[in-house]
């Protein structure tokens, strides 16, 4: 059923949103009305596992047109290349809002990857995949500072949405772990320092709970 679902709506020039696809209203109304990564990957990463990559490639080409938008969002940020909002429009104009969640441009940039893999197409690594994801790379490199102890940090970064700024940030930890061992493997130029940051990014850190963040030897929900 959900690949039926799929092949109404996902072969047009862009992808339908997450919520109701095509299925709307009985007016003039549409819920959510921009794209989600988040919730977008949920849709599309299973079609890619049951051989149904061309139903995917919808989304993945409007993320990639999204390039130069994204590379004028990082140049507003004072960055180098391209920062992804996990939510945009189908033109790539992004919210204003969760501006210090880092991770949505490295991941949609290794679904592209993924896109790559399950289909072979070198023309759509070429143009699409690769350029994202070098930009995607670079923007992280403008954001990691090596500190005195010889590691590349990352400060005041969310995880996902409404977190506070942390740093070292886990999932901005392990996308730049990911997007950064992919491009190493592949005949791009900038290898030796995305070798570097892999050699010397902080381990992960394990705190003790306060007091009150438990209740009956669980975690507190009670304080969400």
């Amino acid at each position: 059923l959900t690949r039926y679902y799929a092949n109404c709506q996902c072969r047009g020039a862009y992808p339908p949103h997450f919520t109701c696809g095509v299925w709307g209203f009985q007016h003039d109304f549409v819920a959510w009305t921009y794209y989600f990564h988040y919730n977008m990957q949920l849709m599309y990463g299973p079609l890619q596992a049951t051989g149904d990559s061309d139903l995917c490639a919808g989304y993945y080409n409007m993320r990639g047109s999204h390039l130069e938008t994204s590379r004028r969002i990082a140049a507003k940020m004072n960055r180098r290349g391209a920062f992804y909002h996990d939510v945009a429009d189908r033109y790539g104009r992004c919210a204003e809002y969760d501006s210090d969640n880092y991770t949505p441009g490295s991941q949609i940039a290794m679904a592209m990857w993924r896109h790559y893999r399950y289909t072979g197409d070198e023309t759509f690594l070429r143009e699409k995949a690769l350029p994202v994801m070098t930009a995607c790379a670079d923007f992280y490199l403008s954001v990691l500072q090596k500190g005195d102890d010889g590691l590349y940090h990352i400060h005041g970064t969310t995880a996902y949405e409404g977190n506070p700024p942390t740093d070292d940030t886990l999932t901005d930890r392990i996308m730049i772990r990911t997007l950064f061992g992919t491009l190493v493997g592949l005949d791009v130029p900038g290898k030796e320092k995305y070798l570097d940051v892999l050699r010397h990014l902080p381990e992960e850190t394990y705190l003790t709970l306060d007091a009150d963040e438990m209740k009956d030897g669980k975690i507190n929900v009670e304080l969400r």
